[in-house]
């Protein structure tokens, strides 16, 4: 669902909810962009293989009213045994400049003072710093849904003691939103894969978009309006077959 939401935001608006924190994907779209981005490099280990995770290390970096730099190592791991693919890009947000913009700019490559055009040029790694820019909206929004609790589960081990001999505070975890449940799904599906061109998928769906705080909310957190199909959404899709017949006489 976050994959089919736009980025009409600004820079003010991406303020992730930690310094450093990690995304989880298991989902088949965010494996799927993965898998297309490492079949893109001739040199990469796990290029043509089915990914079982894709991890993103979020690092973020701010000096006060200047740009927010954003650190993404994306961790792809098909669970074989060896390391996991490593790609890592930066993002220089600005409080005024538009999200859509910044996926258009240059980005640091893999050498010292090499500077590449991936987010342009590579669809894959386009769609996924967008999905991991709309996780952080979702989880720094109205409608954010946090889990209290140790994320490494009830059997992990204490967290070490501060110097000052208090107890680190527990983050916990947030749960990012799931699969669009409409009963005319398939359906839908049916009619995108048959499509000529973008257009039926258009008017079948609506993207999600961010909706900005009114001037009378207490809570100026951006709200997340979810992506629909257009439609009923309880009512199944009746097929009938239907015979053409002539009556006696009539012109053919």
């Amino acid at each position: 669902m976050l994959g089919a939401t736009a980025l009409d935001v600004i820079g003010e608006a991406l303020r992730p909810p930690f310094t450093s924190f990690a995304l989880v994907f298991t989902d088949r779209y965010a494996l799927g962009l993965a898998e297309r981005l490492l079949a893109e490099d001739p040199s990469a280990r796990l290029r043509g293989r089915i990914l079982s995770v894709l991890t993103v290390y979020v690092t973020a970096t701010a000096d006060g009213a200047g740009p927010m730099d954003l650190r993404l190592a994306f961790a792809a791991d098909a669970r074989d045994g060896g390391w996991p693919e490593l790609v890592v890009r930066e993002l220089s947000v600005r409080q005024d400049a538009r999200i859509v913009d910044l996926l258009r700019t240059l980005s640091p490559g893999d050498e010292p003072g090499e500077e590449v055009e991936t987010l342009i040029a590579s669809p894959p790694l386009r769609g996924l710093v967008g999905l991991v820019i709309n996780a952080i909206l979702y989880a720094t929004s109205a409608d954010a849904d946090p889990v209290p609790g140790d994320p490494r589960g009830d059997d992990a081990p204490p967290p070490r003691r501060r110097r000052g001999g208090a107890i680190p505070p527990t983050d916990g975890i947030f749960r990012l939103p799931g699969k669009i449940d409409v009963t005319s799904l398939k359906q839908l599906k049916r009619v995108r894969r048959g499509a000529s061109d973008v257009q039926a998928i258009r008017r079948c769906m609506v993207r999600g978009h961010w909706r900005r705080a009114g001037r009378s909310w207490k809570d100026a957190s951006p709200r997340w309006i979810k992506p629909y199909w257009r439609g009923p959404s309880a009512a199944a899709i009746v097929e009938r077959e239907y015979r053409l017949s002539c009556a006696p006489g009539a012109d053919t």
